[in-house]
C-alpha cells in the first residue's frame, strides 16, 4: 500500500515547485530592498499614528530607544509565498484561486504590517521579549494562511451528529 495518494503526491511535488525557487530567488534579490522600506515605512506610519516616537535608519526602527532590524522575512512574503503555491498546488482551488488571490493577498500584507505593528508597540511599551512575540505572532499568520487556503478549497469543517 502507497504511503500517499497520487492526488497527495501530485500537490506535494506541485507546492514544492511552487514554493521553493520563488523562495531561493527572493532571497538572493533580497538586499534590493524595496519590501523592506515599503514596511519600514509602514510601521514608521502606523507607529506614529499611535503617537508613538519612530525614527528610522537604513533598515533600522528606532523605538523608544530600541532598535529593530527590518529584514526581508518581516516583509510577510513568506506568508503569501506559501498561500499562493498551496492554492497552485491544490487542484481544488482552480474554483476560487483569481478571487482568493485578489482578495487575500492584499489581507495578508495588511496581516503582516498589523502583526508588525503589534509586536513593535506591545513589545517595546511592555517590555515583553520581541523575539517571543514575533514567533507567535508568526504562527497565528500560518493559522490564517490555512484557513485561507480552506476558503478557497472550499473546505468546510462539519461536525458530525447522531441520528437520535
Amino acid at each position: 500500500m502507497a504511503l500517499l495518494k497520487k492526488e497527495e503526491k501530485d500537490f506535494l511535488i506541485k507546492f514544492l515547485i511552487y514554493f521553493f525557487p520563488p523562495y531561493i530567488i527572493f532571497h538572493f534579490v533580497r538586499e534590493s530592498g524595496a519590501l523592506i522600506k515599503f514596511t519600514i515605512e509602514a510601521e514608521k506610519f502606523l507607529l506614529s499614528i499611535s503617537g508613538t516616537k519612530v525614527l528610522s535608519k537604513g533598515s533600522l526602527l528606532f523605538i523608544n530607544n530600541n532598535a529593530l532590524k527590518i529584514v526581508f522575512e518581516c516583509t510577510g512574503i513568506t506568508s503569501i509565498l506559501l498561500f499562493l503555491s498551496i492554492i497552485f498546488a491544490d487542484s481544488h482551488c482552480e474554483k476560487r484561486r483569481a478571487k482568493a488571490i485578489v482578495i487575500f493577498v492584499p489581507s495578508l500584507i495588511l496581516i503582516n504590517l498589523l502583526r508588525l505593528f503589534f509586536i513593535f508597540l506591545i513589545g517595546v511599551k511592555l517590555r515583553l521579549d520581541i523575539e517571543m512575540l514575533h514567533m507567535l505572532t508568526w504562527f497565528l499568520d500560518m493559522g490564517i494562511v490555512i484557513l485561507m487556503w480552506m476558503w478557497t478549497a472550499d473546505i468546510r469543517l462539519h461536525r458530525q451528529t447522531k441520528n437520535k
